[in-house]
């Protein structure tokens, strides 16, 4: 039986995820604060720690940098429970080593997927190990916190200028055979366009690009592509990287979108104040997922002489229009019957309609859904 420490401030978010993890066959010790986890952890040694990030007296970036600098037990796994309020944290977090993230609220589906995929690369590395457990963190934290630390903006910078240089093609072309594709959507960009001019439109651009550029390469989009007030992006599984599904990941960057959405507003606000116009619309996103075979088809011959790549197929199309057609209810997304098979147990259906495309053969199936806790 695996043991799970929990950290977590909160007593009635503690209790949920204990007792989630205890249903599940999971040996659960609590942790209320920061140095009770540490010392748990010192002397439990468990299989895998979740820990809430914002907590007294040691934040959960605080003990994930004490468990990854001890000799003994520095391998292991931290799931880190985030809100995404604060992207500096969670940057740092990716920097010094921690194995996954679970959004609030917590789904039941996510917190059991996320522990089971850590248990198992536990086993695994078990099973395999052959060499000092000092220098095998050693050299694996080395590794992780010079990629992480050095190509975090570059590649972020890349997703956002939509350009590909020929020596990152080899991952971009080609096909998938499997993918997530999540298209968001500015939804008040007309209004904002006419009203604040072209100029300030392209910083409210940039900041979208930024917002959500940012959130979905946290939870390991394979490609960005962006036009305009409309971004898509493609989730596929990484065989070297096994962990949690695609489906759920671009889920899960979906609800994040959220946080996103506040962000813009604040920044539309400070728009209103230098404009001295009051009467734009709030910042709204829609969202559009949609599950199959991707291509990457390589663009030559554009402006300036760079090669771009740009994600194509029927699954890329209908995301467009499950966006276009979105709710605009928070928290909810318009997806496609299969999208909404895989993500079930971390979203409930709340509606479900046929909608007429013109010049298509015939309607399109949607699901609206939103988060099942």
């Amino acid at each position: 039986m695996s043991l799970i420490l929990v950290a977590e401030d909160d007593f009635g978010t503690r209790k949920l995820l204990s007792v989630i993890l205890e249903r599940s066959g999971y040996d659960v010790r609590q942790a209320s604060h920061g140095p009770q986890a540490w010392e748990m952890a010192c002397a439990l040694r468990p299989d895998v720690i979740v820990s809430d990030i914002n907590m007294p007296g040691m934040t959960g970036i605080e003990l994930l940098a004490r468990v990854r600098a001890h000799p003994d037990f520095g391998l292991t796994p931290v799931v880190l429970i985030t809100s995404l309020q604060e992207r500096h944290d969670v940057r740092l977090g990716m920097s010094l080593g921690a194995d996954d993230y679970i959004g609030k609220p917590v789904s039941p589906e996510e917190l059991l997927a996320a522990v089971a995929a850590q248990v198992n690369r536990n086993t695994t590395r078990a099973a395999v190990q052959d060499i000092q457990v000092r220098e095998a963190v050693g050299s694996a934290l080395k590794d992780q916190a010079r990629r992480l630390g050095d190509n975090y903006e570059q590649r972020l910078a890349e997703a956002l200028s939509e350009q590909w240089p020929g020596s990152r093609q080899g991952r971009h072309a080609g096909v998938l055979p499997d993918a997530t594709v999540l298209c968001v959507r500015l939804v008040p960009a007309q209004v904002w366009t006419r009203q604040l001019g072209p100029q300030t439109m392209a910083r409210v651009l940039g900041r979208f690009h930024e917002c959500v550029g940012d959130t979905v390469f946290l939870f390991g989009a394979w490609h960005l592509h962006g036009c305009g007030t409309q971004l898509l992006a493609v989730f596929a599984d990484n065989p070297d990287q096994p962990g949690v599904p695609h489906a759920l990941r671009a889920y899960r960057a979906a609800l994040a979108m959220r946080q996103a959405e506040a962000t813009l507003d604040a920044f539309a606000a400070s728009l209103r104040g230098d404009t001295e116009r009051v009467d734009l619309p709030a910042a709204s996103l829609s969202i559009g997922m949609q599950c199959g075979p991707v291509a990457m088809a390589e663009l030559q011959g554009l402006l300036g002489g760079e090669a771009q790549t740009a994600p194509v197929g029927l699954p890329v199309l209908e995301a467009e229009v499950l966006a276009q057609h979105g709710p605009r209810a928070p928290h909810r997304m318009a997806v496609s019957p299969p999208m909404m098979r895989r993500v079930a147990g971390a979203a409930r259906q709340v509606e479900r309609r046929l909608l007429e495309i013109e010049g298509w053969a015939g309607p399109m199936d949607v699901c609206v859904i939103e988060p099942a806790i």
